[in-house]
C-alpha cells in the first residue's frame, strides 16, 4: 500500500512540475514576445523619423533652389527684350512652385505633430502613419518635378535664344 502512495504521489509531484514547466515557459515566451515588440516599434519610429527628416531636408533644398531660380528669372527678365530679356510673366512659375513647397512645409509640420501625438496617446496606427508618409512623398516628388520644370524652361528659353 504505501509504494501505490509513495507512486501517485510521485505522479501528482511530477504532474505539478510538468505544469509549472509549461508556465514558466509561458511566461518566459510571453516576455521575449513584449521585448520583440517593442525593439520593432523603436526601430519603426527611428525609421519613420528618417524619412520624415530626409524629406523636410529634400524639401528644404527645393526652396532654396526655387528661390535662386526666382532671382534668376527676375535677373534675366530685367535684361531689354531685344537680347535675351525672359518673359515677366514667366517669373509666375516658380513663384508658384515657391507657394507649393511652403505648402508642403506646413504639412510636414502638420504630419510631424500628428506623430508626436499619437505617441503620446499610443494610438499607434500603421496605417495612418503609411498614409501620411505616401501623401508627403507624392508631394515633394511633384514639387521635385515642378522644380526641375522651372530650371527646364529657363535652360531651354535660354539655349533657345
Amino acid at each position: 500500500m504505501s509504494d501505490k502512495k509513495t507512486i501517485e504521489l510521485l505522479q501528482e509531484i511530477d504532474k505539478s512540475l510538468k505544469e509549472i514547466v509549461v508556465k514558466n515557459l509561458q511566461v518566459t515566451q510571453k516576455n521575449t514576445f513584449v521585448e520583440t515588440y517593442d525593439k520593432l516599434l523603436e526601430v519603426g519610429i527611428s525609421n519613420s523619423n528618417w524619412i520624415k527628416n530626409s524629406l523636410h531636408r529634400i524639401n528644404s533644398n527645393l526652396i532654396n533652389i526655387t528661390i535662386m531660380l526666382i532671382a534668376t528669372y527676375l535677373v534675366i527678365a530685367s535684361i531689354p527684350r531685344e537680347s535675351i530679356g525672359l518673359p515677366t510673366k514667366s517669373v509666375l512659375f516658380p513663384l508658384v512652385n515657391l507657394l507649393f513647397l511652403f505648402a508642403i512645409d506646413l504639412l510636414n509640420l502638420s504630419t510631424s505633430s500628428f506623430i508626436l501625438n499619437s505617441l503620446d496617446m499610443e494610438k499607434i496606427s500603421i496605417n495612418k502613419y503609411s498614409k501620411y508618409y505616401r501623401v508627403h512623398m507624392i508631394f515633394t516628388i511633384l514639387s521635385f518635378l515642378s522644380t526641375m520644370f522651372c530650371l527646364g524652361y529657363l535652360v531651354f528659353y535660354l539655349i533657345r535664344i
